[in-house]
């Protein structure tokens, strides 16, 4: 009997987990992904840990909602990027940048709903059509970044984020963290 009990109330907490996740994806290769179009916002939910009642902190869920807002690729992802600093290098023979400007909006979900969040680099991840992950570049974004931006609940902000594809690729993907995969096309 508890057993029956606690396989019912394991598949609730999945139903209730997976209930305002737009796009349920998948990382495996040959497999369509539900992935967000430019200026589709995505809402879903991320984990944030940070100080709680006990001395290990506690983590909380908090609701997110990000939008692609716009996309360079090739040759004006690279002058935005000169632009923004002398010390950036360019893209090796085969591959090109690609600049995203992405809208991220924080809010709590329940109490306390007190924790902030700082966006980082291993947050958006990109991916080939075929699933090949792209490596992040070790260039500065035109201002302003999305990276390193600390969101407090309730807050939002918009922000440029630089990734490095193949030139042949002609349809990457974003990832984020948070299990949400949007169109870089």
């Amino acid at each position: 009997m508890q057993r029956n009990i606690l396989i019912k109330l394991t598949s609730t907490l999945l139903v209730f987990s997976l209930n305002g996740i737009s796009h349920i994806s998948s990382v495996y290769a040959n497999i369509t992904r539900e992935a967000a179009s430019i200026d589709e916002t995505v809402s879903g939910m991320i984990r944030v840990w940070g100080p709680g009642a006990s001395e290990y902190g506690e983590d909380e869920l908090y609701d997110v909602k990000i939008t692609i807002l716009e996309v360079l690729r090739g040759k004006e992802a690279w002058e935005r990027l000169q632009s923004a600093s002398t010390s950036n290098q360019p893209a090796k023979d085969a591959f090109e940048f690609v600049l995203a400007r992405i809208r991220f909006e924080y809010h709590a979900r329940g109490m306390p709903g007190n924790k902030s969040y700082t966006i980082q680099k291993d947050d958006f991840k990109v991916y080939s059509k075929d699933n090949r992950a792209y490596e992040g570049p070790r260039v500065l974004p035109p201002k302003p970044g999305l990276v390193g931006r600390i969101l407090r609940p309730g807050d939002s902000c918009e922000g440029w984020v630089p990734f490095l594809v193949e030139k042949e690729d002609k349809k990457p993907f974003i990832f984020f963290s948070g299990g949400m995969w949007f169109q870089l096309f």
